[in-house]
């Protein structure tokens, strides 16, 4: 019987499902919530302002401030003025952040089980990945001008 790209989709979904909860459940240890360790993963990536980690988020940057300002609480990252527009926000990670999303990422491969994987399926696995997070959606599409 073949697989059907709605099969797929579905099947998807219960990954993402397993990967939220597999999330959770590691962020707990550091008394964080999901969005706050995604909030560390964004600003892992360097110097990052508010705006971007509402874009990472995929939320309002006003729903940020509440996620950064626990994270600054937690002394997980500091928050600076930026260099040349005071309102503008850099973010950067402490040791202590450093530690925490390190920590996550290198146990979230057997939490979810990718560790259980062979290297022929891992490979196969970031091959498809990888095809569809570079795949144009209907959204970018539609951004596209008409010919």
């Amino acid at each position: 019987m073949e697989t059907t790209s709605e099969q797929v989709c579905q099947d998807l979904l219960g990954l993402i499902g397993r990967l939220k909860s597999g999330l959770a459940s590691l962020s707990e240890a550091y008394d964080l919530t999901a969005m706050q360790l995604h909030a560390l993963y964004a600003i892992l990536q360097g110097d990052t302002t508010m705006g971007q980690v509402a874009e990472s988020l995929h939320c309002d940057a006003s729903n940020v401030t509440g996620i950064v300002d626990r994270l600054v609480a937690g002394q997980f990252i500091t928050r600076q003025e930026g260099a040349h527009d005071r309102r503008t926000k850099t973010l950067h990670l402490t040791e202590k952040g450093h530690a925490a999303v390190a920590d996550v990422y290198s146990k979230l491969p057997i939490q979810l089980g990718c560790s259980k994987l062979s290297v022929q399926d891992r490979s196969a696995l970031h091959d498809i990945v990888t095809k569809l997070i570079t795949v144009p959606t209907a959204e970018t599409l539609s951004d596209q001008p008409q010919v």
